[in-house]
């Protein structure tokens, strides 16, 4: 510790203390390096590191530090490779490589001319290559010669090659799809996939150049999210496209596509439209343009917007069908440039109707896509809702008394299969959760199967952490739903009745077209 308490830096110190900035090493040597050496005076008296990296094992041993060289194919975004201008590897295969080499694998220096010809398709076939790399990435260390390391597995795939299967893959159920994903970090860039996505209308229209799709994410350190303001007061975005030679569609023509944005000139507002697109949604039926209703907005007595963005349709029965469902009430649908809710009108005698106000842009595309249902959810509190609560008058010990309810209920679930198992039925459904379901049905008793007590623990973490950081109460006794439009006209301002107009409407909250908004 110094006198000058300005010489004293600390990793939770103030804001004057730090400064945030990107890799500012020459040639972004910090992205590249997978080691960092840090040289520390002799003398100096430094806490036992060792109790900060308990996962770490200690070395005393010698090491020499020697002068390396950039092996990215850029300073901005690293640690990034590419392949020589004269071997061609397909984007699949080289987004393999930078993942093998992010993770540590593949040393950035070793990957030579003779490396990239033993991954180009002119001269390995595809699949052995794909599984030679897969394979690799089950390495526990890094592979220092991978020429040799390629040369012998490929020889091993030659000799096993009738055993096989063609493909390493597995084919993803109706859908969903296969995206590659990248990270940037304000350091390097990470790469991930391919990930199994919900699809939506645009990546299914153009299916046969889904390794032309990327997602992209800008995330801190610790992958949080990362604010511009983190950076820079200032916040810029850029809007680029690329054509690739194995394809001749460009992101403008997926935007022409899309629809017509050329009438709006707000630059946010630009963006939503364009997302909205590429929200995950179910494929469901095509609707005609002749088979669909514009109905008028409802109009506030002195405002001039309407009141909600519902309309109502006819085909509940086809596109719960094409969903898996049961007949739901209410659909949030995409269809063309339409978004919004809509709900089913036995009355109506048109497939769908719409209101003006849901039309954002215009578009040529006929499909009508579904993005979510009336079902029962589970309802939560979250630091918004407790936030609105609090403002109308709800005392700090009620979310005390429920925040320690949930607590409890966490911690049943390690030791009491019931409370396990109403636990788990909160959680979204997924290979593991359903796993984690069928032991405790059939008997296994959370604290006795090694197994099945590490998963719950690990679930219980997880939910604890989200009520320590969001705040993320639940509430038996409460329910989430979608909201529609009193269609019929009956409901009055305030009321909840049994309105026999509306027997056909379940899981859903109805609004009332009359009284204040």
């Amino acid at each position: 510790m110094f006198e000058d308490i300005f010489l004293n830096y600390f990793r939770y110190g103030t804001d004057d203390q730090w400064t945030r900035t990107n890799d500012f090493t020459p040639s972004a040597s910090i992205g590249q390096s997978s080691i960092i050496c840090l040289e520390v005076p002799q003398l100096c008296d430094l806490p036992n590191i060792g109790d900060y990296f308990l996962s770490y094992k200690e070395y005393n041993l010698d090491f020499e530090c020697q002068n390396g060289y950039s092996y990215s194919c850029g300073s901005s975004i690293v640690p990034l490779v590419k392949s020589p201008n004269n071997i061609d590897v397909p984007f699949e295969i080289l987004f393999k490589i930078n993942h093998l080499v992010q993770l540590g694998t593949l040393s950035g220096p070793t990957l030579d001319d003779n490396f990239f010809c033993l991954v180009s398709p002119k001269f390995v076939p595809t699949d052995h290559i794909k599984r030679a790399l897969l394979n690799m990435s089950y390495l526990k260390s890094i592979c220092l010669n991978p020429t040799d390391w390629l040369s012998a597995e490929y020889s091993k795939i030659c000799k096993l090659r009738y055993t096989l299967q063609t493909s390493p893959q597995i084919s993803p159920d109706d859908g969903l799809v296969y995206v590659h994903r990248v990270q940037v970090t304000p350091a390097k860039v990470y790469f991930y996939g391919q990930e199994i996505n919900v699809s939506n209308c645009v990546v299914r229209h153009f299916s046969a150049d889904i390794d032309n799709f990327i997602r992209i994410s800008f995330v801190d350190k610790d992958y949080e999210k990362l604010r511009s303001a983190d950076l820079s007061p200032r916040s810029t975005s850029r809007n680029g496209t690329r054509r690739t030679a194995l394809s001749e569609i460009t992101a403008s023509d997926v935007r022409k596509w899309m629809g017509d944005f050329r009438n709006i000139r707000n630059v946010a507002k630009y963006a939503a439209r364009l997302g909205q697109s590429f929200s995950a949604s179910t494929e469901t039926l095509k609707v005609h343009k002749y088979e669909v209703e514009e109905l008028p907005d409802i109009k506030m007595a002195r405002s001039t917007y309407s009141l909600m963005e519902l309309g109502r349709f006819q085909l509940i029965l086809r596109v719960a069908m094409k969903c898996k469902l049961v007949a739901p009430s209410v659909f949030q649908i995409r269809y063309g440039g339409y978004k919004g809710v809509v709900a089913v009108d036995p009355r109506s005698n048109w497939k769908l109707s719409m209101r003006k106000s849901m039309l954002k842009f215009q578009s040529e595309n006929i499909t009508l896509d579904a993005l979510a249902y009336s079902k029962y959810q589970p309802c939560f509190l979250n630091q918004q809702l407790i936030t609105l609560l609090s403002t109308l008058g709800v005392s700090d010990s009620v979310f005390e008394s429920k925040q320690e309810e949930a607590v409890r209920q966490l911690n049943r679930m390690v030791t009491e299969p019931q409370a396990a198992i109403e636990a788990i039925e909160l959680m979204p459904m997924g290979e593991v959760t359903n796993v984690v379901k069928e032991l405790l049905l059939c008997g296994y008793q959370p604290d006795h199967e090694p197994y099945l007590s590490m998963l719950l623990q690990t679930f219980r973490a997880s939910k604890l952490q989200e009520l320590k950081t969001k705040f993320r109460i639940f509430i038996p006794s409460g329910r989430a739903m979608i909201g529609c439009l009193d269609e019929t006209r009956t409901l009055k301002y305030g009321q909840a009745v049994n309105v026999p107009d509306l027997h056909h409407m379940f899981d859903c909250v109805v609004f009332p077209q009359q009284g204040p908004r």
